[in-house]
């Protein structure tokens, strides 16, 4: 019987929330009131290095039905004829006798003509004869069958790029870098293609410079760098203050879609004062804090918040989150990251 996992989508509006308008003045109004919490700030001693989820991967074993209402993830089977035929299919492959590899996935996908695996396998031997039309082909089919194989669409994004055709392979090799936010080696292929298209390729990652840190129910420390006091500051308040519980529930998880839009929203403002007042020249930024808010910034200014929230914190810890996002917002995703985290 086919396993399967039934997940409802559940998209919260950023801007959908009754709290204070999220501005730094707002924010320090309402701590200022406050009659219920202390706050003590400080600066962080050391700098929060990045985590690294390069190991956090997805696997090509599920594909989705998406309807109206909902998305059904369910894990592909293969039977046991289609199976014989896929292992000597890989015996031959492993043996580079590409013909005869080709001959037993061919097989398979007669028996089981939703294969998607072996498609995309096909597509591979007709890359390594360098007829990239036919790879293309395969490539092509098998995402029709399973539009959330990553390794399709970068294979796929390789191919179009031999063949000059940049926008194409621009856009398959992000919609694979979603699909599978920390592989490390489809990012060697999306280099080299951003490069080309002489984009941006800097490595960052968000890694927010804040601790909070508890004292009593009525006391919390917050250590920050000077980059970070604002978003710092800001996630305390979500997690002590009345009005901000109201308006974001308790939950301080990564998934508080509406808390992480006021908390961004917040320092971005503030980051945008501090342009203005000139003050930015001339000084140490702790890892990443600045492109981090140059590319909040942007994505802000271009109507991208939700996406930046999704691709920057949600998905490097939680990659396996993007079976349950509906195909408009992949492309809306994709889209932020043409259009803000790889412009220049």
């Amino acid at each position: 019987m086919k396993k399967f996992i039934l997940l409802f989508v559940f998209l919260f509006p950023v801007f959908a929330y009754s709290a204070p308008e999220p501005t730094p003045r707002a924010l320090f109004d309402l701590i200022k009131k406050s009659n219920s919490m202390r706050y003590n700030i400080g600066f962080l001693e050391n700098a929060i290095t990045p985590v690294d989820y390069s190991m956090r991967l997805n696997t090509t074993n599920f594909y989705r039905v998406e309807t109206e209402d909902k998305i059904t993830i369910n894990e592909f089977q293969v039977s046991d004829s289609a199976k014989y035929y896929y292992n000597l299919a890989e015996s031959e492959y492993q043996s580079k006798n590409l013909d005869k590899a080709r001959f037993y996935y061919l097989k398979a996908l007669k028996v089981q003509p939703d294969y998607y695996y072996v498609q995309k396998y096909v597509g591979q031997t007709y890359s390594f004869e360098n007829n990239i039309d036919l790879a293309i082909f395969w490539y092509e089919k098998a995402i029709q069958n399973n539009s959330m194989d990553y390794m399709a669409h970068w294979f796929l994004a390789d191919s179009y790029f031999q063949k000059r055709e940049e926008k194409k392979a621009l856009s398959e090799i992000i919609m694979a870098k979603i699909l599978d936010r920390n592989n490390k080696l489809i990012d060697k292929s999306l280099n080299k293609i951003l490069l080309d298209k002489r984009m941006d390729t800097t490595t960052w990652l968000f890694t927010p410079q804040y601790e909070l840190k508890v004292i009593s129910d009525r006391e919390v420390t917050v250590s920050i760098d000077s980059d970070w006091m604002i978003y710092g500051m800001a996630k305390a308040a979500t997690v002590y203050q009345v009005p901000l519980i109201d308006a974001f529930g308790e939950d301080t998880s990564d998934f508080n879609i509406p808390q992480q839009g006021y908390c961004l929203l917040v320092m971005c403002q503030g980051y945008l004062n501090t342009k203005k007042g000139g003050k930015t020249k001339d000084r140490t930024h702790a890892l990443y804090s600045e492109i981090t808010l140059a590319k909040l910034e942007k994505a802000v200014k271009k109507d991208f918040l939700l996406e930046f929230i999704y691709f920057e914190i949600i998905l490097p810890k939680h990659p396996d989150f993007v079976y349950t996002l509906p195909t408009k917002e992949l492309e809306k995703i994709q889209e932020y990251l043409i259009k803000v985290r790889y412009d220049k």
